[in-house]
């Protein structure tokens, strides 16, 4: 998973997905993950920062939201740290029931994708799961797809709406609210020949926007859906 970048006392920092604290100036670990954080030290999802907190969410099915100090002390501890933690043992389980994907958090709702295409939203305020929702996004898995096995890609924000991006093509469109709707679903359906076989394109990267465009990067080509 990839760093987030975040500034304590005008101090730069990277928050790592395990759930250390790095001073970038020099390297210095200046958190440990903490006794109140049980994440693994192989963790996917980024962290995501807004402001000074912290939210985490673990590869394992559990949302940690961290509120950090306002200055850097020594010891380094946040203010506060909570948890919340999804059960997934009603899941569709095919190779794993991991979480890839970083979190989207919106209006106090934080939108988490688990890897067998299950939408799971919680409060941030109340640290408590509002709906989970099986999504129509074709999921498809198998023991030999590499990074494109699951959903991993993380839904995006745009104009509004929220935009989840499956492993084999499909796309939904959410409103964003506490309860599921729907409002489009959309898919792109590229034959490639990979490996031994022909199959459909593959994809594990978030989609990006600029005005009314969205490009969409497959794993042989690059996509761009544009608003007539």
């Amino acid at each position: 998973g990839t760093p987030a970048a975040i500034s304590v006392g005008g101090v730069n920092l990277a928050v790592l997905p395990p759930g250390h604290i790095v001073r970038l100036s020099d390297g210095t670990f200046i958190r440990d993950k903490g006794p109140e954080i049980g994440k693994r030290q192989q963790e996917i999802p980024s962290p995501v920062a807004i402001g000074n907190t912290l939210y985490e969410l673990s590869t394992g099915g559990s949302l940690y939201k961290i509120v950090l100090p306002g200055q850097l002390s020594d010891p380094f501890t946040p203010v506060s740290v909570e948890e919340v933690k999804v059960d997934v043992s009603h899941y569709p389980t095919y190779y794993f029931d991991w979480f890839l994907a970083s979190p989207l958090i919106h209006e106090g709702l934080a939108y988490c994708v688990n890897g067998s295409g299950v939408l799971t939203v919680f409060d941030v305020d109340k640290m408590q799961v509002v709906y989970e929702k099986l999504l129509d996004l074709d999921h498809f898995e198998n023991s030999n797809e590499g990074a494109g096995r699951g959903v991993g890609i993380s839904p995006s924000l745009a104009g509004g709406k929220i935009y989840i991006l499956g492993d084999a093509g499909a796309t939904i469109v959410l409103r964003p609210g506490r309860t599921y709707e729907q409002l489009a679903k959309n898919k792109i359906e590229s034959i490639i020949h990979r490996n031994w076989q022909q199959r459909t394109e593959r994809f594990v990267a978030a989609p990006a926007f600029d005005g009314k465009q969205m490009f969409i990067r497959g794993e042989k080509y690059l996509y761009c859906i544009a608003e007539k």
